[in-house]
């Protein structure tokens, strides 16, 4: 899994907070996930960056300097950087047209702030949002792991078992050993030569652990999920979900890997 923790930008933006923060370029990555916020007032700042974080900035490094802020983008879009809040109309009068077009260019969202922004303020309200929703995200973890493990230990048909997981995970799940494989119902159900064709696609498809790839059978891709569930004559098993409708959110993700083993 990439990024687990945090929220994403885009519903930080709700807060009280950012109620009048603009985003001006990079609309497409609001839904990068923050995990925490860090203010920038230095032109050097790539070494100490992290991945997650918003940074929030009054502009004094880049006063005179608006390329400086172009070539900074793409370098913090690159490090996984959520996003860059610029406070405005105090050493910048507006955020310079170069950087927008550095920010659409790499999806990373750049956001003006208001010249009265505190970001004492927006540092504190930010990481207690972000806190509480990481609270909240593990006790819901903790309930679905305790229901999982007691319905699982009542089954011993695989595909029964799927089945339970797939209750709570809204996904279409096999399981695979080499040329062994089985499957929840959803899948069972398919119609054709479609499950036989996926199975196949899905065992000559180089699984990768912890990240999302595509399985192509014949007419359809299925973005799918995989993670190991143990191993079995020296050979690992893998628990894989094929997404449906709605895209497996990271509380799924974690739920998955936390009962596959």
């Amino acid at each position: 899994m990439t990024d687990s923790t945090g929220i994403e930008l885009q519903q930080l933006l709700s807060t009280v907070v950012l109620s009048k923060a603009i985003v001006l370029a990079g609309e497409r990555g609001l839904s990068r996930r923050v995990s925490r916020v860090n203010a920038m007032e230095v032109p050097d700042v790539l070494p100490w960056v992290r991945a997650g974080e918003l940074l929030l900035t009054t502009g004094y490094p880049f006063r005179d300097q608006p390329d400086v802020l172009r070539e900074l983008i793409p370098e913090l879009a690159q490090r996984g950087v959520a996003g860059l809040g610029i406070k405005t109309r105090r050493f910048i009068e507006t955020v310079p047209e170069c950087a927008l077009e550095a920010a659409s260019r790499a999806d990373f969202p750049l956001i003006e702030l208001p010249p009265d922004t505190a970001f004492s303020d927006v540092v504190r309200v930010l990481m207690e949002r972000i806190i509480g929703t990481e609270t909240e995200g593990v006790k819901e973890l903790q309930n679905r792991i305790q229901v999982l493990i007691r319905y699982l230990l009542m089954q011993t048909d695989t595909s029964a078992l799927l089945d339970v997981v797939e209750g709570t995970v809204p996904c279409s799940l096999a399981l695979l050993h080499g040329s062994t494989w089985s499957a929840s119902t959803t899948l069972l159900r398919l119609p054709g030569n479609q499950l036989w064709e996926l199975v196949q696609a899905l065992q000559t498809t180089g699984l990768t652990e912890g990240e999302p790839f595509i399985v192509r059978s014949p007419g359809k891709g299925w973005r799918a999920y995989a993670v190991r569930a143990g191993e079995f004559d020296g050979s690992p098993i893998h628990l894989v979900a094929f997404e449906g409708s709605h895209s497996l959110s990271v509380l799924d993700l974690m739920t998955l890997e936390h009962v596959g083993p």
